[in-house]
């Protein structure tokens, strides 16, 4: 009778109380635990390119807040990470984002008659895209898993592949992590496939990690960040443009319309500039009010995907902006309830008559969908 070699013990066993079954098979060699060597296999891939952001680049994610899916369907950039293509000096830029899925909150109110009446289970839709600077456009990665996406090494061979942490459903389960395999298109696309059953490299992650604890297993998210580590998307922006920040507010400053204009038809002029923008117009001592609205018109005079206005911004606005100046800035606002209320409360307080009724006026008149639509 052939007796079947041991198999190594998984990673998501080591560390737990061992039930019955489990100290059954250790005592008979069914399993056996694995070297150390055998449990890092995986390691963090280093990044292997120049991490430039171009000009074409900032000028794209200066005009859209959202990019289309693999489905055809908007989803909003969430974070963005460099990745290295087989090839390229300087690195691929992969943004994630789209709707987690899961239970996205709870009503109140449908706590009734001792039954906890919750909202329905929604389906996921993760999406993911990377930038092709020669053509100037985003090519989105087909069956892009849930969670983050991290590059890692596999000692073995030095091939890099992907791991995907997995996601929380909010409620409604949890994906586990997984390992995928990069397949590099000579269009610059990507696409990312999972190896199958009793794969070498399958088998390093079970040896290495609880892949219910992927996050843990590779360091994702602590202090130490890597190189390749995603970012969120407004974190990658304050940092990867300072010096043309600075030279923007500098043009605001001298209210320069040619060179302005030049930063925005040619680079790109993003939303929280224009929103830092208003403060330090606001705030600055050396400016008349006709002078700073002169500066205020201009920022809001851009068409352009704008982020919403802080709470900050706009109790700096209301402490001097005119009145009748503030039409652009609450076609942005009025539908948020809160905000106008914060507005009139903020007017109140500063004892600004005028300001009072235009905000309440805008109040009552309701709100104007983007689809067109009062609200």
């Amino acid at each position: 009778m052939l007796k079947t070699p041991p198999g190594w013990l998984a990673a998501a066993y080591l560390g737990e109380e061992k039930t019955p079954g489990l100290q059954f098979a250790l005592n008979n060699d069914w399993v056996r635990q694995p070297p150390p060597a055998l449990r890092t296999q995986l390691v963090r891939a280093p990044l292997g390119c120049q991490s430039r952001p171009s000009p074409g680049l900032r000028r794209n994610l200066s005009s859209a807040s959202q990019l289309n899916g693999i489905d055809g369907k908007h989803f909003t950039i969430d974070s963005i990470q460099p990745i290295s293509f087989p090839g390229q000096a300087n690195c691929v830029w992969m943004i994630s984002g789209g709707g987690r899925g899961g239970r996205e909150f709870m009503n109140d109110e449908s706590f009734r008659g001792g039954v906890n009446r919750l909202t329905p289970c929604t389906e996921g839709s993760p999406s993911a895209a990377v930038w092709n600077d020669d053509h100037g456009v985003w090519i989105p990665i087909k069956d892009t898993p849930g969670g983050t996406l991290v590059p890692v090494r596999y000692e073995v061979t030095k091939k890099t592949v992907f791991i995907a942490t997995g996601a929380d459903y909010a409620g409604c389960g949890h994906a586990s992590g997984t390992i995928l395999i990069p397949h590099f298109g000579s269009d610059g696309s990507l696409r990312l496939s999972e190896p199958s059953v009793g794969d070498p490299i399958l088998n390093a992650l079970l040896l290495q990690c609880d892949v219910s604890k992927m996050e843990k297993c590779f360091g994702i998210g602590t202090e130490l960040a890597h190189p390749a580590d995603p970012v969120g998307l407004h974190e990658f922006l304050a940092l990867a443009w300072v010096k043309e920040k600075d030279e923007f507010l500098a043009a605001i400053d001298l209210l320069d319309r040619p060179v302005l204009a030049g930063m925005r038809d040619q680079h790109g002029i993003f939303s929280h500039w224009l929103h830092e923008a208003l403060r330090r117009i606001s705030a600055s001592p050396s400016f008349t009010v006709q002078e700073k609205r002169h500066r205020v018109a201009w920022v809001l005079a851009q068409r352009k995907p704008q982020a919403d206005f802080s709470s900050d911004t706009l109790d700096k606005l209301v402490e001097w902006l005119p009145a009748e100046d503030w039409g652009p800035i609450l076609s942005r606002v009025q539908c948020n309830i809160y905000q106008m209320e914060s507005l009139i409360e903020r007017a109140s307080t500063l004892n600004l008559k005028a300001l009072q009724r235009r905000f309440r006026s805008s109040l009552a008149a309701g709100c104007e969908s983007e689809t067109g639509r009062k609200q």
